[in-house]
């Protein structure tokens, strides 16, 4: 059984365009989504009818941008796209589909437990767990078991000295490790072999349609950028 694992994906139609293509070559047996569909980008609408659409049994959670759209809450900095992903996704089922999400949740394949976490399981909507940051012992990951984590939007995989594997799979949406390819995760349970995949597709044909659309420049700048590092940085690439 192979798993596709794939995160933070923020309405970028774009990237999960390439994306799932390449998914389907890969021959994946079970989708894995590790939350914040939306927030960031546009393109609400055209995601989730892709993800939607999508051949393979999947399995979601929320992440902290969907539990933003639900409240209908957001900082100042992210208002204004939320309300627009609102308005986009009327008259599709993909609200009342969020209201039953959890940040976190725990699945058996193949005899081995996988839990689910958006942020981290200290603080599953808002958590983060970067490569360099050590795994706490009270995360109780043990033998045979996997914690697919999200949110901090850079890959990550760590095998554990009593046993376990931590796995993050980068975003789709908006990569921050340095590389603007969007990035997910596979797993094929058979011998427990894990991969990572980018996947390039037109970041300025992207930026162009939100230039057209007069979106947020900081979230423009974000999709091309070439150094790792939080979104406030400058664009180094101009």
């Amino acid at each position: 059984m192979k798993l596709g694992i794939v995160s933070d994906l923020h309405c970028n139609i774009h990237a999960l365009d390439a994306v799932m293509p390449v998914l389907a070559d890969l021959r994946i047996d079970h989708l894995i989504v590790l939350g914040d569909l939306f927030g960031y980008y546009p393109w609400a609408k055209q995601t989730w009818e892709l993800l939607s659409s999508a051949p393979w049994p999947m399995t979601l959670i929320k992440g902290n941008h969907d539990e933003m759209m639900l409240r209908q809450e957001a900082p100042a900095a992210y208002a204004s796209c939320i309300a627009q992903n609102l308005l986009d996704l009327a008259g599709t089922d993909a609200i009342e589909t969020l209201k039953r999400l959890p940040f976190s949740r725990t699945l058996k394949f193949a005899d081995q437990t996988f839990r689910l976490v958006h942020g981290t399981p200290a603080d599953p909507e808002n958590g983060r767990h970067y490569p360099t940051d050590s795994v706490p012992s009270n995360w109780e990951v043990g033998d045979e078991t996997w914690l697919l984590l999200g949110h901090t939007h850079y890959p990550l995989f760590s095998a554990l000295e009593h046993g376990g594997y931590v796995l993050n799979p980068g975003s789709v949406g908006q990569p921050r490790d340095g590389d603007p390819r969007a990035s997910f995760a596979t797993l094929d349970l058979n011998g427990n072999q894990h991969a990572f995949h980018r996947v390039e597709y037109d970041v300025r044909a992207a930026q162009a349609a939100l230039r057209e659309i007069d979106w947020c420049e900081r979230s423009i700048r974000a999709l091309d950028k070439r150094h790792s590092g939080t979104l406030d940085q400058p664009n180094l690439t101009s």
